[in-house]
């Protein structure tokens, strides 16, 4: 019953969402035609959609008013994009799930899947940015670095944010073309478009600093191992190849749970995984650095190991 709940909250709260009942709510507490007049939804279908709300946790209903809990705050930023993001995969190629399970054969089509929905992929790279605005805090780069390659680094969230950390930096972003078409990129961050699947995507030689941040769990093994060695080639000697990916086994029963299901995602969609930290830390040994592994306080789902190569 829990899982049934849970499933159907999700819809509802995403579809809230979409509708923009929590932008209205976030104003303060509203009756239902007020908030029904501000959304532009029919009275009784909303009333359903606000009093299953309430049940669930993400409204509150006080004389007739209804209003925010914490959780519905979450929603109207990073969290709506989870949410939304989740719920179509769970109504789409998780549909497959069990054929691809028998089969040993994943779906895979998580871009092409994305291409072809523009608001599932619109909220998947919301969903990048709110992370990556997170992450990139936990990101030092070496002094005096000028140049950044951020491989996979979708919109640019992570070279947005250390360019206007480091003045004298200059960015480099290589994704799918369709994504590097889309980014609204700033003065000093380049994008380049590439098959990070294919070998040899990685061309650029003689950076300072190469990113590699939540891109590996999305390739096999045989696959990641390749990049992790494109991308120290790409490196001056004596530069910095920055990992950050999810821990397979972070802290917390909440986090580990719902690694689990990530990592099953990543199977099913993209044919990838989450790699243990000691493969990761064997590849850029392999690769010629000296490594260093270190777990994140205030991102306990997620792990940072810093390589450096020969000089």
């Amino acid at each position: 019953m829990a899982d049934l709940l849970g499933l159907l909250s999700c819809h509802a709260a995403v579809a809230a969402s979409r509708l923009g009942v929590f932008d209205v709510l976030g104003e303060g507490p509203m009756g239902l035609r007020e908030v029904a007049e501000r959304t532009g939804a029919a009275v009784e279908p909303l009333r359903h959609l606000l009093e299953a709300l309430v049940a669930a946790g993400y409204l509150a209903c006080e004389n007739g008013r209804y209003s925010e809990r914490s959780g519905a705050v979450e929603v109207r930023g990073h969290w709506g994009a989870v949410l939304g993001l989740w719920t179509a995969l769970a109504a789409g190629p998780w549909q497959g799930l069990a054929e691809a399970v028998r089969s040993g054969e994943p779906d895979g089509s998580f871009y092409r899947w994305l291409d072809g929905r523009p608001a599932e992929r619109h909220g998947f790279h919301r969903l990048q940015e709110g992370l990556a605005a997170g992450l990139a805090a936990a990101l030092t780069l070496p002094e005096g670095a000028r140049t950044l390659l951020d491989v996979g680094g979708g919109t640019g969230t992570f070279s947005r944010v250390l360019c206007a950390r480091h003045p004298e930096l200059r960015a480099t972003v290589v994704d799918l073309p369709s994504v590097v078409a889309d980014a609204a990129l700033p003065e000093r961050v380049t994008g380049r478009g590439a098959d990070l699947g294919r070998p040899g995507a990685i061309t650029e030689r003689g950076q300072d600093v190469v990113l590699l941040c939540n891109v590996l769990h999305g390739f096999p093994s045989e696959r990641a191992r390749a990049l992790v060695a494109e991308a120290v080639a790409a490196l001056t000697p004596g530069g910095t190849l920055l990992i950050l990916e999810s821990d397979p086994d972070p802290r917390g029963p909440e986090a580990l749970a719902f690694q689990r299901f990530f990592d099953l995602n990543l199977w099913h969609t993209q044919g990838g995984r989450l790699h243990p930290p000691a493969a990761l830390a064997a590849w850029a040994v392999e690769a010629g650095c000296a490594v260093r592994l270190a777990e994140l306080p205030e991102h306990p789902a997620h792990l940072l190991l810093t390589a450096r190569a020969a000089p």
